[in-house]
């Protein structure tokens, strides 16, 4: 009680009555207020401009009103994080547009709460709670040099990547709304899931395991990568993937698989003659017949179709670009052949003896082959007949 008694005269002494929120003025960032074990600090009126260091011990306690630190320092429970934004004692740590949250390494027990433009999450924080972007006007700039432990839950907002975002097992972006990576990475965790956002991309994107896709992407900015490293994006409960107007998207050692084009099936979209998807190691594993009418699919590195008794269809603006390999058709345990088929000749450009096979004799006419052997065989025969007779012939020789 002694403790309490003393924290509330001094605040009394320091504070400066305003309009809706008290003024504490420190002399620099580490002047401190600490509160020991068994304390409770009450704030009863807000206080703005906590420019000093504010310390919780785990065993205090902080009730009240909010605190709006600006360039301050809040140490709970032995993790410091330097804050401009407002502290709520209710269990929050809340960015309101420009502001500014840097975790030295350590746990950070509060929601982190973000709305309002141009905010900024920096450092090494391990967070407890997920973090949540209020709506389609909030933007979080994010640099952190750790792990991503929790979501970040997007509500239509958008996320600005400064570095590389790298996600924990079971920690992914959630909701809706829009990714700028600046060229940087958002790697998945290692274990499996379902991903139901609705995201425009303008960055890269890297799994780390196997992912049943639910949701649609857009890919927006003039390069776009989609790296597998050898895992399935799973496409057959009815994910879209759009690569826009302008854009590119580099798909790299990936199984997609649920490609169709009736409902509930995957898609892949190339939204005009500017869009490009570049293929390199990748397998495309159909489920219904799909057509591409716009933009250029660019066989690149070794790419398998698996079509089974499905049909890719080249139309209208669309053009499949095979470049220096061959693009093979696998057809699996189908019982008929599938194929990838062109509606005109302008639909297709094989570059550098660029070619497309099937990877089995079971689509190609046996008959076919065997009359074709003997055909050759039986010329070989008429030949040696033919030079036999004139060895017989010739009593010279």
């Amino acid at each position: 009680m002694k403790k309490y008694r003393l924290i509330q005269l001094a605040l009394f002494l320091l504070l400066g009555s305003a309009a809706n929120a008290a003024v504490l003025s420190f002399d620099s960032r580490y002047s401190t207020i600490k509160i020991n074990d068994g304390a409770t600090f009450r704030v009863d009126t807000p206080i703005a401009n906590w420019n000093g260091t504010l310390i919780r011990s785990s065993g205090g306690t902080i009730t009240g009103e909010d605190i709006s630190f600006v360039d301050g320092l809040l140490e709970d429970a032995g993790n410091q994080v330097l804050l401009s934004a407002i502290f709520k004692p209710s269990g929050a740590i809340s960015l309101e547009g420009n502001d500014t949250f840097n975790a030295q390494p350590g746990f950070i027990l509060q929601d982190v709460q973000i709305s309002g433009d141009n905010n900024c999450l920096f450092g090494q924080p391990v967070f407890s709670n997920p973090v949540t972007l209020l709506d389609a006007s909030t933007t979080l700039t994010i640099g952190i040099q750790s792990q991503m432990s929790k979501n970040i839950q997007l509500n239509n907002g958008t996320l600005v990547l400064k570095n590389d975002l790298i996600f924990v097992d079971n920690a992914i972006i959630t909701g809706n709304g829009n990714v700028h990576g600046n060229g940087y990475t958002v790697e998945t965790g290692g274990v499996p899931f379902t991903w139901t956002s609705n995201i425009n991309w303008f960055t890269n994107i890297s799994l780390k395991t196997c992912v049943d896709f639910t949701g649609s992407f857009t890919f927006n900015a003039v390069e776009n990568k989609l790296e597998g490293n050898g895992f399935v994006y799973d496409l057959t409960g009815g994910g879209v993937l759009t690569v826009a107007a302008g854009a590119t998207l580099t798909m790299s050692n990936v199984v997609i698989k649920g490609i169709g084009g009736g409902a509930g099936f995957g898609k892949i979209i190339l939204t005009d003659n500017t869009s490009r998807l570049v293929l390199t190691n990748v397998t495309f594993l159909f489920s219904d017949d799909f057509t591409t009418s716009a933009g250029i699919v660019e066989v690149k590195g070794p790419t398998t179709a698996v079509v089974k008794d499905k049909f890719w269809t080249f139309d209208m603006l669309s053009t499949l670009s095979v470049d220096c390999l061959t693009l093979w058709k696998d057809v699996a345990g189908a019982e008929s052949c599938g194929d990838i088929l062109f509606d005109t000749a302008s639909n297709l450009s094989l570059l550098n003896d660029g070619a497309i096979d099937y990877i089995t004799l079971k689509c190609t006419s046996v008959i076919e082959a065997l009359e074709s052997c003997c055909e050759v065989n039986d010329s070989r025969i008429d030949v040696l007949e033919s030079e036999i007779d004139n060895i017989g012939g010739d009593t010279s020789r």
